[in-house]
């Protein structure tokens, strides 16, 4: 979870915006310790070393139903 954390920090200098992130890499922590049937993260890994993540929830509408978003795709590799 350091590695996704350290993405999100990278992801945050990139978009000048540092001072805006609020996630702790405790809550990514705590969260990934519980089955979430509304979303999750993939990982990518070059030499079993994370090096990108995508996340992704599900949300729900009145009209439309379920549907998934796809929130960050962050990788140093894709720069």
């Amino acid at each position: 979870m350091s590695a996704i954390a350290e993405l999100v920090q990278e992801l945050a200098a990139y978009e000048r915006a540092p001072d805006e992130v609020t996630v702790t890499l405790e809550h990514f922590t705590k969260v990934a310790s519980v089955k979430n049937l509304y979303g999750g993260l993939f990982v990518a890994e070059v030499e079993r070393k994370i090096v990108g993540f995508a996340l992704y929830y599900v949300r729900y509408s009145t009209w439309k139903g379920q549907a998934m978003y796809l929130e960050d795709i962050l990788s140093p590799i894709l720069k």
